[in-house]
């Protein structure tokens, strides 16, 4: 196809510039060290190749979360204040070489957490209820103050979130964090959500951007690699992320609905591979080559799969900071956003819409 090296390019320029991220400083970041050992498949509910993945398996192999149980990692679950704050005394203790002894000595399970995080400054005000589930604004308050300030030197340029105001009373904590790469935002606006509760599975990759500085996510145009070069006509590049992985275990109908979505996907692929101003590629998320084959060998006669099918896309999703699959983006031929993301199954109609609505500008 035209021009999928390029399109290939960008995104393993993407990639390039992600692990050219500055480094761990001299002295306590060096301390974040792998101590646990994470098997593939180690917990039966994070599949191999999810979004979410990386983050999991580097957040517990530095010690900084656990499952749930042995086999157990609750990706969705959400995260509590309690659970929170010993993240944070995890972080602070590690980075600064301290040994302390959590052990309970009567009260809440976390109430000798909370008296650290108090004594050391992670926590500057009480909460009611511990067991209750943090916002996004809580989560990142509290992990913006495991660590000085010096590690978590600023990499993005962020002036205003659309949804953070700088009267908000954890503004300083959620701008400092966006600036160091260790939160996103969406793709699209870099909206927070500030009073969303926070997930397991999005926890797992703040706190390895905390600890690894080479996994923080630069949102700059220094991100962004031009996808055609000047003598192309190409300024819209439709991305589709989806797989099959998620589905295990589900009933047939949620597969069949998965099949249906990719089907419709190359449908439009196939209606607009002649244009010459348009671009379109899909990204298989969370889905062994097996799987993939099967699914082809079960789909493939039914809907006549051709659309182009590139890798990386579970690290994509993860450094943009979307958690949906499947979800489909609209980039301009420059690699911005130029449509509201897509989560979820598209209908042909809508997709139809927004091409042609693209095409007209």
């Amino acid at each position: 196809m035209k021009n999928i090296k390029r399109v290939l390019s960008f995104f393993l320029t993407l990639a390039l510039l992600l692990t050219m991220l500055p480094g761990a400083a001299a002295g306590e970041l060096s301390n974040f060290k792998q101590v646990n050992s994470y098997q593939a498949g180690q917990f039966s509910d994070v599949s191999s190749g999810v979004w979410f993945e990386s983050g999991v398996k580097s957040a517990y192999e530095l010690d900084l979360m656990t499952g749930v149980s042995d086999r157990a990692f609750a990706p969705d679950g959400k995260i509590t204040l309690a659970q929170a704050v010993v993240m944070a005394a995890r972080l602070h203790c590690i980075y600064n070489g301290i040994t302390q002894d959590f052990q309970q000595s009567g009260g809440a399970w976390y109430s000798s957490y909370v008296d650290f995080a108090k004594s050391v400054g992670i926590l500057t005000q009480d909460y009611a209820d511990y067991n209750q589930p943090a916002t996004r604004a809580e989560f990142s308050s509290i992990l913006a103050h495991a660590l000085p300030s010096s590690a978590l030197e600023a990499i993005n340029e962020v002036s205003s979130i659309p949804d953070v105001s700088s009267s908000h009373s954890d503004a300083k904590e959620i701008y400092l964090l966006y600036r160091a790469g260790v939160l996103s935002g969406s793709a699209d606006s870099l909206a927070f959500r500030p009073d969303d509760s926070i997930q397991r599975a999005e926890a797992a990759s703040i706190v390895t951007r905390m600890a690894l500085p080479d996994q923080r996510v630069k949102k700059t145009d220094e991100m962004v690699s031009v996808v055609t070069d000047p003598s192309d006509n190409i300024d819209i590049v439709m991305l589709a992320f989806w797989g099959t992985g998620i589905t295990d275990g589900q009933p047939p109908d949620v597969v069949d609905r998965m099949a249906a979505h990719l089907g419709v996907v190359d449908r439009i692929y196939k209606e607009y591979k002649g244009n010459e101003r348009i671009e379109i590629v899909s990204f298989p998320c969370g889905d062994s080559t097996e799987a993939l084959r099967k699914f082809v060998d079960q789909y493939g006669d039914q809907y006549q799969y051709s659309i182009p099918t590139l890798e990386g896309g579970p690290k994509i999703l993860e450094s943009w900071g979307i958690d949906a699959l499947p979800c489909i983006i609209f980039m301009d031929g420059n690699g911005q956003a130029i449509a509201p993301i897509l989560k979820g199954v598209a209908t042909y109609e809508d997709l139809k819409i927004i091409v042609e609505a693209l095409l007209r500008r």
